[in-house]
């Protein structure tokens, strides 16, 4: 049978949770901030050194570098122009359209808030949150 919690109890539990969930957040920031570092570091080595890969190390391993990982973005200055090329190259499977769910969200709560029907081709739901306030010198 689940214990019965009292509202205060509910609170510290609450309060906890919100607290290590924020030191663990800052502490992957800080963690992926020297992975980063690090990584780079040794990236800059190897490429100096003419190598693809660190020596071998007993109980260790070793870091291989892989090959470049390409990451494409078109500005929206140059979306038309864009399109266009990709059309001629027979490539327009790559040119979608679609609606970003965050605005489409802001929109929605605009309409319900002026008391305008949601059609029923869009979906949402209401999702509740809680907020903690700390006391004054926490």
């Amino acid at each position: 049978m689940a214990e019965v919690q009292s509202e205060y109890q509910m609170l510290i539990k609450f309060k906890e949770a919100k607290d290590k969930l924020f030191t663990l957040k800052e502490q992957a920031t800080e963690a992926q901030k020297e992975f980063d570092q690090a990584e780079s570091q040794l990236i800059e080595y190897l490429r100096e050194q003419d190598k693809e890969a660190t020596a071998h190390y007993n109980r260790i391993g070793y870091v291989g570098l892989n090959k470049p990982v390409i990451y494409a973005s078109i500005a929206a200055e140059n979306k038309d122009e864009a399109l266009k090329f990709l059309r001629s190259r027979k490539r327009g499977d790559l040119i979608q359209k679609t609606v970003n769910s965050r605005s489409l969200s802001t929109f929605i709560k605009e309409l319900m808030e002026a008391g305008r029907k949601v059609p029923d081709c869009i979906s949402y739901y209401l999702k509740t949150s809680a907020r903690f306030y700390a006391e004054k010198g926490e």
